[in-house]
């Protein structure tokens, strides 16, 4: 273990029957050669301690303290909610598209009135005359400002239904 270099240089030293003592009785006293029952004893003898005892009931106390506490200061505190109330006012104006749909749809029955002289392709046409009407007078009478919610959604339920019978018109033809 030690360098042959090193060997010559080191002065031999012998120690005292003392320490030779004190290494054997440190040997014959190892922790490892302790029984169990004395370990188990020792063990529990730490809790049969009062002082851990009473460290572990004042920990207890503190804890029970500090939530009694934060129980007590929080009630004061109002429980705080917001609530959004949308006003729902629809704005129905007749889309352009649907209304260049209908003009040609028309402009094909005066050019070949025979597609357009079915009975199926007729009753859609009274059913989109009828809610045509319908329509022009829930706009009068919401006037510009739309301000009757109810009414509103009628007119938006009403185009909606335009808006179909007019694709319908056009798969007829």
């Amino acid at each position: 273990m030690i360098p042959e270099a090193l060997k010559n240089k080191l002065p031999t030293y012998a120690p005292p029957a003392l320490v030779w003592t004190a290494i054997e009785r440190q040997l014959n006293t190892n922790p490892e050669t302790e029984s169990n029952q004395n370990r188990i004893a020792r063990t529990f003898s730490l809790w049969t301690d009062k002082r851990v005892w009473l460290g572990g009931w004042v920990a207890a106390a503190s804890i029970v303290g500090l939530g009694l506490y934060w129980l007590i200061n929080n009630q004061n505190e109002p429980i705080i909610y917001s609530q959004e109330v949308a006003v729902f006012q629809p704005v129905v104006v007749g889309s352009p598209l649907v209304e260049q749909q209908y003009a040609k749809v028309q402009a094909y029955c005066q050019r070949e009135a025979a597609s357009c002289e079915k009975p199926k392709f007729k009753a859609l046409k009274r059913e989109l005359d009828h809610l045509t009407s319908a329509s022009n007078r829930l706009k009068e009478t919401l006037g510009d400002f739309n301000t009757d919610r109810q009414l509103a959604l009628q007119l938006t339920h009403i185009e909606t239904e335009r808006s179909q019978i007019i694709e319908k018109l056009i798969e007829q033809l």
